[in-house]
């Protein structure tokens, strides 16, 4: 039983995302944090794009500055609002920032393929990625 408590409190108290160099399941990786400011974009600003022949693995967002009632989402490539794939679905805000965190991958890209952060009108947003990229 012993055993089995400290396992489980390793496993639940293991937040890789902060570490400077980890190991999961044999794969090394580097946590790396992407953040993204600015004033008045509409869609498909280009948040995180990994290096050549990298695949992003996202491990939480944080997004703030978003107006009340404004549909905002993350998705593939530059692309317009109701282009690319979705990484995390148009939402309408109604109160306060949006956080997701993970200490397992929400999301893995494509080899080359990038993050961008879309909405259906002029907002003000700033945002915050985590995770790593695999070659």
């Amino acid at each position: 039983m012993k055993t089995f408590i400290v396992l489980l409190v390793l496993l639940l108290s293991c937040s890789l995302a902060y570490a400077e160099y980890s190991t999961l399941a044999g794969v090394s990786w580097t946590p790396i944090t992407k953040t993204y400011s600015t004033v008045g974009i509409a869609s498909g600003a280009v948040v995180w794009t990994p290096v050549s022949g990298g695949k992003i693995n996202l491990l939480g967002v944080f997004m703030a500055g978003i107006p009340r009632n404004a549909r905002v989402s993350l998705r593939t490539g530059n692309v317009a609002f109701d282009g690319g794939t979705d990484i995390i679905p148009a939402t309408e805000v109604v109160s306060g920032p949006i956080v997701i965190s993970s200490s397992v991958p929400i999301w893995q890209g494509a080899v080359d393929g990038n993050i961008s952060i879309t909405s259906n009108n002029s907002i003000s947003p700033s945002v915050v990625l985590w995770g790593y990229e695999l070659r």
